[in-house]
C-alpha cells in the first residue's frame, strides 16, 4: 500500500520473504503496571531462562521517565532503577485469579 511520504520497504521489484514468515518476536513478561494518579510504577517481571538481562530506556509515567534493568538470578527476575526517581517504582503482583501467584 502506498502511503505519501513514507519510504516502501522492501523496495518494489526486490524480492524478499512473504510477510507470512515474517516472525514475531517473542512475548516477555515484565509485568508493568502504571499507576499514573499516583505517579507509580508497579512491577512484577519474569523473565524467560533464555533471556539473562533486560533492559528499558524512557519509560513514562506521567511526565516522567525511568530508566529500568531486569536479570535473572537463579529462578528470579530482579530489577533495578538505573535512571530516573527509584521511589517511583515498586514491586507488586499482576496476577489475578484465583490459580495465579
Amino acid at each position: 500500500m502506498y502511503h505519501p511520504g513514507r519510504t516502501i520497504w522492501p523496495p518494489i521489484g526486490q524480492s524478499g520473504p512473504p510477510l507470512k514468515s515474517v516472525t514475531t518476536p517473542p512475548r516477555i513478561r515484565v509485568g508493568l503496571k502504571p499507576a499514573d494518579p499516583i505517579g507509580k510504577l508497579y512491577l512484577d517481571p519474569k523473565l524467560p531462562d533464555w533471556m539473562p538481562e533486560l533492559g528499558l530506556k524512557d519509560v513514562r509515567v506521567g511526565r516522567k521517565r525511568l530508566d529500568i534493568q531486569f536479570w535473572r538470578e537463579k529462578e528470579s527476575t530482579c530489577w533495578k532503577v538505573v535512571g530516573g526517581d527509584p521511589t517511583m517504582v515498586a514491586p507488586r503482583t499482576c496476577a489475578t485469579g484465583p490459580r495465579l501467584a
